[in-house]
């Protein structure tokens, strides 16, 4: 993750926060239909790269795999495979970007699937509004990055 990222855990509304392991971030998995319903609509949107078994991400245990939709730098979804659990939703930010389009997007996959977020860098849980996650953004370290990357180097 880079320091403009912005990450996001998407949780079941109400659900526990992630646990962090040995491993890396383990969240609460979502309903495998529910997700796939809307996998083509991210990938039309965002661009899916190459799926990755058995990733050595350390946000993410190798369980399964990792399907990535966006940029490895930018905005991005990532869906972790958990089996018979369910799939795990994260998203980044690349607060570089014009995010505002994003958040919104990201706001209306957390309706769909009855989510609510978690900011990791945060410990803090965000509705589905487009509002609370930019607010959420702009009180980040990758935002204080994106408005003056000197003011992080060091």
């Amino acid at each position: 993750m880079a320091i403009w990222h912005f990450e996001l855990a998407l949780l079941p509304a109400e659900s526990k926060p992630p646990q962090l392991t040995n491993h890396g971030w383990v969240g609460q998995p979502l309903d495998r239909q529910a997700v796939a319903m809307l996998r083509p609509f991210i990938g039309g949107l965002l661009g899916r790269n190459a799926a990755h078994t058995n990733c050595t991400d350390p946000k993410h245990p190798a369980v399964g795999s990792v399907l990535s939709y966006g940029t490895h730098d930018g905005n991005r979804i990532d869906l972790v495979d958990r089996g018979e659990e369910g799939i795990e939703a994260w998203a980044t930010i690349d607060a570089r970007s014009d995010a505002d389009a994003f958040c919104a997007f990201l706001c209306q996959l957390a309706s769909f699937w009855d989510c609510e977020f978690l900011s990791l860098e945060q410990q803090v849980r965000l509705p589905a509004e487009r509002r609370a996650l930019l607010g959420a953004l702009m009180g980040s370290r990758a935002w204080l990055y994106a408005l003056d990357p000197a003011s992080l180097a060091a």
